[in-house]
C-alpha cells in the first residue's frame, strides 16, 4: 500500500503543527531559565544591599518574597509547558503516527515513541526542570522566614 499525496500533504501539516508546539514549549522553557536567573540575581542584590530598611522587611524576608513570587511563577510557566502545550504536541503526535502506520510509511513517530517509552521520559524530564528549582526557592523562602 502506497501513500497517497494528501496522506503526505497532511503528515507535512502535522509536522508543522509539532514544531509549532515543540517551539512554544521551548519558549516557555526560556522564560523559565530567565525567569529564576533573574531571581538568583534579585536575591544576590538584596544581600548585597547595606540597608534596606525602608522596605520594612529584613534582608532576608524579602529574598524569601522573591523566591516564593519566583515559584509562582515557574508553577505558572511548568503549567502552560507541560500541561498545556505538551499534551497538544502529544496529540499531533499520536495522530501522524496513526498516519504513517495506516498509509504504510516509515514509522518515524512509532520509533521515537518507543525509545522514550511512549513520552513518559520525556514528561518526566519537563517536570524535574521546574519542580527542582521550584522545591529549592521554596526551600530558601523556608529558611529565609527561620532565620
Amino acid at each position: 500500500m502506497s501513500a497517497t499525496d494528501q496522506e503526505i500533504e497532511l503528515l507535512k501539516e502535522y509536522g508543522v503543527y509539532e514544531r509549532h508546539f515543540n517551539s512554544m514549549q521551548n519558549t516557555y522553557r526560556q522564560f523559565a531559565s530567565g525567569w529564576l536567573v533573574a531571581a538568583l540575581g534579585a536575591m544576590g542584590y538584596v544581600l548585597l544591599q547595606d540597608d534596606v530598611s525602608g522596605v520594612g522587611l529584613s534582608r532576608t524576608g524579602i529574598v524569601g518574597l522573591i523566591a516564593v513570587a519566583t515559584t509562582v511563577g515557574l508553577l505558572l510557566l511548568w503549567f502552560m509547558d507541560a500541561w498545556i502545550y505538551h499534551r497538544l504536541l502529544l496529540s499531533c503526535f499520536d495522530v501522524a503516527d496513526d498516519l504513517e502506520r495506516k498509509a504504510g510509511l516509515p514509522r518515524l513517530r512509532d520509533a521515537m515513541a518507543h525509545a522514550l517509552k511512549r513520552g513518559s521520559t520525556v514528561s518526566k524530564a519537563i517536570h524535574v526542570y521546574y519542580l527542582v528549582p521550584a522545591g529549592l526557592l521554596l526551600a530558601v523562602a523556608a529558611w529565609c522566614w527561620q532565620v
